[in-house]
């Protein structure tokens, strides 16, 4: 997912059902640097002196990104040139970026608790960017200097895994290891605010040549961040558990000239024709980036923990075969 500065968007409309505010999802609470995690767990998270609860995102680095509804029970108001193009989600097969707009703000925040902090803070005005807490704050903003995520449901570890992570260098950075393949290695990233795990095009072309990519020929919508989802073909891997995690199966982001633009998922009961703009710009071909990997969280369900370490910037994963 990169994420960079971006001018002269055209607007695309997409279905905004997420626009409507997330209820019932429990707070949870950091006590020595653990906390219990399981999919759409929130934290509090104090913003502008207003709490809000927020998903923890695993793969990007020291900012909080807000819905539209949380940015104004915080008080924000878009203020001058603070307004720029957050790209989320490069599509390959059709030449284009989806980019949402959005506003950044450095400000006061504190996390569960924790002591005071200022942290870059950007929030969306028209698109919800999670469907069940009020945004995404970094794991990497957390005080402690190793934040472990606990999953009590999954079965006794009988091994670890880890991976040591890199910033990508962009504004907004996005953190991310290598794994081996064959002789040959793929970039691989933890996200733990989506369900299903990606491999883009080039590291299916490499998967393929090592015979370790099956496809189906099936195309599916599954969910990406910032309330988006987009259509893929379902393949499994064969022979290969990167990180010692045995994936279900994964969906092959590839170079389909036919492949629709990704649009916004609304939930059940929603309208037809409640729509709200999100930005788009489009591009020239290029190469294909290079080879990688994203985990979802159906990947990291057998483990019992993951551990965050914030001064070497490694994740290790206790894990059942």
């Amino acid at each position: 997912m990169a994420r960079h500065w971006s001018c002269n968007p055209i607007v695309l409309i997409v279905l905004a059902g997420w626009l409507g505010a997330a209820q019932g999802v429990a707070a949870a609470p950091i006590v020595e640097g653990h906390m219990e995690w399981k999919p759409d767990t929130c934290l509090p998270v104090d913003v502008n002196n207003v709490t809000l609860r927020l998903e923890v995102a695993t793969d990007s680095s020291e900012t909080l990104n807000l819905n539209p509804d949380a940015a104004v029970k915080a008080g924000l108001r878009p203020r001058g040139l603070e307004r720029f193009i957050f790209a989320t989600e490069r599509l390959e097969a059709i030449d284009r970026s989806i980019e949402i707009s959005g506003h950044v703000r450095t400000l006061p925040v504190r996390i569960a608790g924790q002591a005071l902090q200022r942290a870059p803070v950007i929030w969306h005005q028209q698109t919800r960017i999670s469907a069940s807490c009020d945004g995404f704050v970094s794991i990497w903003l957390f005080a402690a200097p190793r934040i472990t995520l606990l999953q009590p449901a999954a079965p006794p570890p009988t091994r670890e895994a880890s991976l040591e992570l890199a910033s990508d260098g962009q504004w907004i950075p996005d953190y991310a290891g290598r794994v081996e393949l064959d002789g040959d290695s793929l970039r691989a990233a933890i996200d733990l605010t989506v369900p299903d795990t990606v491999v883009n095009a080039a590291a299916a072309q490499l998967l393929e040549r090592n015979d370790r990519l099956r496809r189906s020929g099936v195309i599916a919508l599954h969910a990406v961040r910032y309330g988006l989802t987009r259509a893929a073909e379902r393949a499994e891997l064969v022979g290969y558990s990167p990180l010692g995690l045995r994936l279900p199966e994964v969906f092959v982001h590839g170079e389909r000239r036919t492949e629709p633009a990704t649009t916004s998922a609304p939930p059940e009961g929603v309208a037809p024709g409640e729509v709200a703009p999100v930005t788009v710009q489009g591009r020239r071909s290029k190469p294909l980036d290079p080879p990688a990997l994203t985990l979802g969280y159906k990947a990291v369900a057998n483990c019992r923990s993951l551990t965050f370490d914030r001064t070497t910037h490694t994740v290790t994963l206790a894990c059942a075969d």
